[in-house]
């Protein structure tokens, strides 16, 4: 996320700051969904959290477990069967 916030700080010029309410570049639609994916996981990690304790009374190893399982499982649902992203597939690089 972070890297893409530099590249689109590296393509917009400093003199150019119109504000626009529809992102309509490339990299801007690709922040929007990392940032709404974002919000969707720390709120579903809130939400595993105390539904595991209050619900399930877990605790523990236990809470540790459901906590992965929410925090693995519920990005690729949203991402792709709610929010029905399409995957781009990019070039990956280590650095």
């Amino acid at each position: 996320r972070q890297r893409l916030i530099k590249e689109k700080k590296k393509l917009l010029p400093k003199q150019d700051l119109q504000v626009d309410k529809k992102a309509t570049k490339k990299i801007d639609i690709r922040l929007e969904k990392e940032t709404r994916l974002y919000w969707v996981r720390a709120f579903s990690g809130a939400l595993s959290g105390l539904i595991g304790r209050l619900l399930f009374g877990l605790i523990g190893w236990w809470m540790l477990i459901w906590m992965l399982c929410f925090w693995f499982i519920t990005p690729f649902f949203v991402s792709f069967i709610v929010y029905k992203y399409e995957y781009d597939k990019e070039e990956w690089s280590w650095k």
